[in-house]
């Protein structure tokens, strides 16, 4: 089976991205599904070859989608040369020829398996939680190194404080008054 009749089989134009192609695989499973027709072991017999073609189709194009190669029909004038030559002047599928360049539109954190991004989050947390552990230690150092200059700055922000208290305590006692 080539990757032209893969494409075939799951109803697929290429290029595809990993999300369409699980879509699609899913659908055909559901379609073909040997247990739909446990009524008829003929036809559960013929939906297990099916699901088996559908298996090897799948696993060829996600492999070849993991690859980074892609299929794009071959130029006009071969591909005429091709089908006049094969069936006289029935024209024949288009043949795909693989490119070797990503056109998969989805993102690069979609394309990485679970456990890398399972990596890749704790080190971002880890990252993160340096990040203000250092940030902490150094405000800490400021207080200890520059107790004037924090000290000026604590005596601030508490006057802004009270000062705003005050405000707010004339403001509620002339609202009381008649």
């Amino acid at each position: 089976m080539n990757l032209h009749q893969c494409y075939q089989l799951l109803d697929l134009k290429p290029p595809v991205s990993l999300g369409e192609l699980k879509s699609a695989y899913k659908d055909m499973v559901q379609v073909w599904h040997p247990d739909r027709f446990s009524h008829n072991p003929r036809l559960q017999e013929k939906a297990q070859e099916k699901l088996k073609e559908i298996n090897t189709a799948y696993k060829m194009i996600e492999q070849s989608i993991k690859l980074g190669q892609t299929f794009q029909p071959y130029p006009e004038s071969s591909r005429s040369s091709r089908s006049t030559e094969a069936s006289g002047d029935r024209q024949a599928e288009p043949t795909y020829q693989p490119t070797g360049s990503r056109q998969d539109p989805t993102s690069p954190w979609e394309r990485l398996n679970y456990r890398v991004k399972l990596q890749l989050t704790i080190l971002a947390y880890t990252i993160a939680f340096l990040l203000g552990l250092i940030l902490t230690m150094f405000a800490i150092y400021l207080l200890i190194a520059f107790p004037l200059i924090s000290g000026i700055g604590i005596a601030l922000v508490s006057l802004y404080f009270f000062l705003r208290y005050i405000s707010r305590q004339q403001t509620r006692s002339s609202k009381r008054k008649p």
